[in-house]
Formats: structure tokens, sequence, C-alpha cells
């Protein structure tokens, strides 16, 4: 499999499930890049809002992430607008971080441990 069809699979499909080990490595993952771009940007001045456009597959890939954890704990994609108000969505990065998951569901089979 290429690295690219990796990413892609990884980061920016929206069907499916994963389960807690796998969120929390790949939002560390994210959250690391993310980090070296921002210190990346801030060394060569690049503040024009060209540059905001670079966040933009960040974001997505962010928001898959939670819509698949979420699908593992049996809830709509919709629980993602909680991010829109700043407290609400940390406390739900922390339940997606601890909750396990359901059996089967809509979604999909039981993940296998």
């Amino acid at each position: 499999m290429l690295w690219y069809t990796r990413i892609r699979e990884d980061y920016f499909t929206r069907q499916g499930r994963i389960g807690r080990r796998t969120f929390i490595q790949r939002n560390l993952i994210l959250f690391g890049v993310m980090l070296l771009l921002s210190a990346f940007l801030g060394l060569v001045g690049a503040g024009d809002p060209l540059s905001l456009l670079l966040w933009v597959p960040f974001i997505f890939a962010s928001l898959t992430l939670v819509e698949r954890r979420l699908h593992d704990t049996g809830h709509k994609a919709w629980w993602c607008l909680l991010f829109l108000v700043p407290i609400l969505g940390f406390f739900l990065t922390i339940y997606l971080a601890l909750a396990s998951g359901t059996g089967d569901n809509a979604y999909g089979q039981a993940l296998k441990k």
C-alpha cells in the first residue's frame, strides 16, 4: 500500500469506526504535525490569509477522526457540532478518549481487540 493511500484511509475516510488507542495515537500524530507546521510558518513569517488554507486539511482530518470515534461509541456525527462550543469540545475529546466502544452497531461490526 502506498504511503499516501494509507494517510487518506487513516485520516480522511469518514466511514467506519476507530478504537480509543487509534483515536489517541492519530490525534497525537496530527497534533505533532500541526505543531511543526506552526513553528515553520512562524519562522518564515507566513501570516497571510493564503497560509490559512494549509490548516483546512488538518481540521478536516481531525473532524473525521472524531466522527469515526463517535461511530464506535454509537453516536451520530452531528455530535461534532459540540466542537463549536469551546468547553464542550474539550469534554467531548476527553469522553471519546475514555469511552469504550459499543458492540456491533449501525456503523459496523465491533472492533477486534
